[in-house]
């Protein structure tokens, strides 16, 4: 007898259980069906038609500026790198430059080695400096270049 009672009570609560469910679930479908026509009738409306479209193209141009500006960005820092890099390049040849000038010596008040083809005035002025670095007892320097 208790276990009579036992089935029946669980017969009973799932008989409501089920009951209840579908009337739950009828609610819910019920429900989705008025919001599905409310969302219909919004969309319809050509207001809130232009406002999505108003949106879409904002986006669209918000994306196109953000895209210009990533790539005026990468040309800017192309342009940058570019101006370095040949600003580095003058500075190391103007360092070599230096580098080469800095053993000269400019003789001043040598007597002008008068008029004639450019081999012998050339040899001149070479006699000319090395009478005059031997005069300074210059003896074991050498002319590498003369100009």
């Amino acid at each position: 007898m208790v276990l009579n009672l036992e089935a029946s009570v669980e017969k009973k609560v799932s008989e409501g259980y089920e009951a209840i469910s579908m009337s739950v679930e009828r609610q819910i479908g019920k429900e989705m069906q008025e919001m599905r026509a409310m969302m219909n009738k919004e969309l319809q409306k050509s207001c809130a038609k232009d406002n999505i479209v108003s949106v879409e193209q904002k986006v669209l141009k918000l994306v196109e500026t953000v895209e210009k500006q990533r790539a005026d960005s990468h040309d800017l820092r192309d342009c940058v790198q570019d101006a370095v890099r040949d600003k580095l390049q003058e500075d190391q040849q103007e360092m070599e430059d230096i580098k080469k000038r800095s053993k000269n010596i400019i003789i001043h008040g040598l007597r002008e080695v008068p008029d004639g083809d450019s081999e012998s005035r050339r040899k001149d002025e070479e006699d000319q400096l090395q009478d005059l670095l031997h005069g300074m007892k210059c003896d074991d320097l050498s002319i590498q270049s003369l100009v």
